[in-house]
């Protein structure tokens, strides 16, 4: 029982992996004071203490930061490249890489060190066309991934053939620096209506779907597509399909084609296109005298949904009904 007592009154050892854990943190925070204070030479010795104490690829990255505060460039992208070494995935450090690659002239190299740090997830090909950093560099051959807008629009392929009465659908994406309003534009070409229009706000894109009605058949062409946002624009090529219809619905009637219609730029009442806009709640449907085209667009986010019907052929003075089911109320367009 002594000897139990005296083993207990012992201290036990301090782990030394522990130890050296401890004093390369406090040598981190040492070099992050520093680097707060303006003094990016004393931070550099201080990273490269805790460093040597536990040489952890991002202490390196810490470095190289300290090494591009002090002017230091070719010490930076020595660290930077130690750091990658130990940890390829460290997507930050790869895009200060690529900057400083750049700075000093070597474009072939920073090209990719640049496209890799985006794949890794070091942000958008959009954010370096705005980065005044990158400004001076992107008209250079290595950085032709870089987009020529803040804006980016893609359109999904349709498929090759389709058949009277069924629809095609085009889904747009457009992302990047959009603002808080977004227009879409685009002709369809050949025998088909367009039926809805269908847009999801998202915090960094927006998605459209919309859906034409094939009508006859033939060569069908949908867009080019464009998307403007705050002074920026992007345009994507335009998609197409080849229809077939059964005999005696080939030729269809004479249709008044819709432009793409975009949720932005839907104003209420008669517009100079001779549409009317209607605004309907979940449910609501609208009725018209024979001979008026109908589109029906959608806008919709996390925190709120719009609908409208758009009216086109309607007279001045003539009536349209608007409800739900049989509760339908008369409305006289402007």
């Amino acid at each position: 029982m002594l000897i139990g007592v005296l083993l207990l009154g012992c201290p036990t050892p301090p782990d030394p992996e522990l130890v050296r854990a401890r004093d390369s943190l406090a040598a981190w925070r040492d070099g992050e004071r520093a680097m707060s204070a303006g003094h990016p030479s004393q931070a550099g010795a201080a990273f490269a203490r805790a460093y040597g104490l536990r040489p952890d690829p991002v202490l390196a990255a810490w470095q190289g930061e300290a090494a591009i505060a002090a002017g230091e460039r070719e010490a930076a992208i020595g660290f930077l490249r130690l750091a990658l070494e130990g940890d390829p995935g460290l997507a930050a450090a790869r895009w200060r890489l690529a900057l400083e690659l750049a700075r000093s002239g070597d474009h072939a190299a920073a090209g990719p060190e640049l496209e890799r740090a985006l794949r890794d997830g070091a942000g958008r090909a959009v954010d370096v066309r705005v980065d005044p950093d990158w400004q001076p560099f992107l008209g250079e051959a290595p950085y032709a991934f870089v987009p020529a807008s803040v804006v980016e629009l893609t359109a999904e392929p349709l498929p090759e053939t389709t058949f009277w009465g069924s629809d095609v659908a085009v889904t747009l994406r457009a992302q990047g620096r959009l603002g808080a309003v977004a227009t879409f534009s685009g002709a369809a070409r050949g025998p088909v209506e367009l039926r809805s229009v269908v847009e999801t706000l998202g915090p960094s894109e927006r998605t459209l779907v919309a859906t034409w009605r094939v009508v006859g058949a033939g060569p069908i062409t949908l867009g080019p597509f464009t998307v403007v946002s705050e002074g920026s624009s992007a345009t994507t090529p335009a998609v197409a399909t080849v229809a077939s219809a059964p005999p005696g619905k080939e030729v269809p009637r004479s249709l008044a084609q819709w432009e793409l219609v975009s949720s932005d730029a839907i104003t209420s009442g008669r517009a100079a296109d001779g549409v009317v806009w209607v605004a309907v709640e979940g449910g609501e449907r609208v009725e018209a005298r024979a001979g008026v085209d109908q589109v029906r667009v959608e806008q919709r986010s996390a925190q709120s949904a719009r609908a409208w019907v758009g009216l086109r052929g309607l007279g001045a003075g003539d009536a349209y009904r608007v409800g739900r089911g049989s509760d339908l109320r008369e409305v006289v367009a402007p």
